[in-house]
């Protein structure tokens, strides 16, 4: 990250907060403010990146979708439906009121209110449809919990309330209750994710819970589903064997339909959704116990669908889409998967990217935002090509990833004109050496090189003009400075040089002399440079 937390951030990451808790201290990251922002991040492909807050004061948001005005609907779980208003402008704005007309949502943990999306022909019939846990009567075998069940339902959306509400759908009452995602597939089917924690329900044929289920939009069973008029099962079933799924998308070319699974201790999975298959739990899994034993002795089984993509230890997966978009050239086609908190540290959650083939084979991974200690609950695709992301916290945000200013890129050779040279000094090691930076290059001479790469992120920056005996002017920090990258070496010089820079013209080996307040380069150094100056292509 590249922004100091110290002026971003109200209150910082700490250490773990040690407090005496049942004689064990309190494990976690100390909670974390963000402020106003934007936070600048380097990432392995998309170099600056910019995350800037949309919308804040939500509580505990879930899912997000897009209006096609540009406004945005949010829900936050289990209570209601909110509206911000330009969501994909400059000055959004979280509606104070809710959204009307929705049914009364229980209190109980995990009830109520949970995924919202779109009818594909929103902007003609205006139906949105959203899942929530209806509550039932007190559980027989727990007088302390409720029982619930799953409903799918929808409405028409004016703008500010929901009419002609339904319920499309109801599973069979459960005792307890768990998240669920929803999506429509290319053939226009609704995919429905339930939740099985706990008990042995997602083997259980004859129940809703720990599956994926699949209907028509208007809550009929489509009469191709793999069990449908198989005596013992549900015929809304799908796939089964589940645990808790709280991610769900739609490949955007294969159609190939792919949840994200929480496992018990470890063992949190991506898997691609087939008909009539069975994904294992409780019975395998490759997480442990929350005491450290393995859950099953053999993470698979015949018959067991293996997963897609395996995170040990767990990222708690969360909102799950593929990047399609043009504004992040570098991440087309990518898989990106929320995590509320990694390894069963609280405050750990960022957002995970994953590279793969057009056949859905992993290449390579990258786990974002982690800087930010924030639970990622939802990402989502804007219609402008941004990603947008939920924090599920008491005084959840909306924030948007962008791409930030770029420096241009070196060429091929390396060598370029127009260079203007720095004699620069690391504040920390009190070294002083040149660095070249040019309309398409950097430039590292080779003797600093050899050291090791300088950390050029905590420098102090002179400006030489070339074939100009006088010292060097320096120039001053503000808060409108660029980072040039070069690998891990970093330059961070004002904004408003860029321009200057790019224009410049003259010899790119020369090394201007009586520089960094009257102190000289040796002939050495100079030598050194003009034959061994590194690109960053290079770096």
């Amino acid at each position: 990250m590249t922004r100091s937390f110290a002026c971003a951030v109200a209150l910082t990451a700490v250490s773990v907060t040690l407090a005496a808790q049942q004689g064990q201290p309190q494990i976690g990251i100390a909670p974390v403010t963000l402020t106003a922002g934007p936070y600048s991040f380097d990432t392995a492909e998309q170099h600056r990146l910019k995350v800037t807050i949309v919308a804040r004061g939500l509580a505990h948001p879930f899912s997000l979708a897009f209006l096609p005005n540009g406004d945005a609907l949010v829900s936050e779980r289990g209570v209601r439906l909110r509206v911000i208003r330009g969501a994909t402008g400059v000055q959004a704005k979280v509606d104070a009121d809710p959204v009307a007309g929705l049914p009364q949502m229980p209190t109980f943990r995990t009830g109520g209110l949970h995924e919202i999306a779109l009818h594909p022909k929103f902007a003609t019939n205006g139906l949105i449809y959203f899942t929530y846990n209806k509550a039932g009567d007190v559980s027989p075998t727990n007088p302390q919990q409720r029982q619930s069940a799953i409903v799918l339902a929808r409405g028409k959306f004016d703008g500010k309330a929901v009419t002609n509400v339904q319920d499309l759908f109801v599973g069979n009452w459960n005792n307890g209750a768990s998240g669920s995602r929803l999506a429509f597939g290319p053939d226009g089917f609704i995919y429905i994710t339930t939740g099985a924690p706990f008990g042995d329900q997602a083997q259980d044929t004859n129940s809703v819970y720990g599956k994926v289920l699949r209907l028509r939009d208007d809550g009929t069973v489509p009469p191709d589903n793999p069990f449908v008029g198989k005596q013992g099962y549900r015929s809304e079933v799908f796939s089964m064997g589940h645990r808790d799924q709280l991610g769900l998308t739609i490949h955007p070319t294969n159609g190939a339909v792919l949840t994200a699974e929480h496992g018990p201790n470890g063992g949190d999975e991506v898997n691609v959704i087939l008909p009539g298959r069975n994904y294992g739990w409780p019975k395998w899994s490759y997480g442990r116990t929350y005491e450290g034993p393995r859950w099953s002795e053999m993470p698979l089984a015949p018959g067991i669908e293996q997963p897609l993509m395996l995170w040990i230890p767990s990222i708690a997966p969360t909102g799950l889409m593929f990047y399609t978009g043009d504004r992040f050239p570098s991440w087309k086609g990518n898989l990106f998967v929320g995590s509320a908190r990694r390894g069963e540290v609280p405050r750990t959650g960022g957002l995970e990217r994953v590279v793969v083939t057009d056949k859905m084979e992993e290449l390579r991974r990258e786990t974002l935002l982690t800087e930010l200690h924030q639970r990622i609950r939802d990402v989502r695709q804007g219609p402008d090509g941004l990603l947008y992301l939920l924090t599920d916290e008491d005084e959840g945000m909306v924030l948007r990833l962008e791409p930030g200013a770029q420096f241009s890129a070196p060429n091929a050779s390396g060598v370029a004109m127009g260079h203007l040279h720095y004699r620069v000094r690391d504040v920390e090691a009190n070294k002083k050496f040149w660095i070249a930076l040019g309309g398409r290059s950097v430039r590292l001479p080779w003797p600093e090189r050899r050291r090791g790469q300088p950390d050029l992120t905590k420098v102090e920056v002179w400006r030489s003009k070339q074939r100009d005996s006088r010292p060097a002017r320096k120039v001053r920090a503000d808060t409108r400075q660029h980072q040039i990258q070069c690998g891990g070496v970093r330059l961070r010089r004002e904004r408003q040089r860029v321009e200057r820079l790019a224009g410049h013209t003259g010899r790119a080996h020369h090394f201007a002399r009586d520089v960094d307040v009257g102190q000289r380069t040796t002939d050495d150094e100079r030598r050194a440079a003009r034959r061994g100056a590194l690109t960053a292509s290079h770096c």
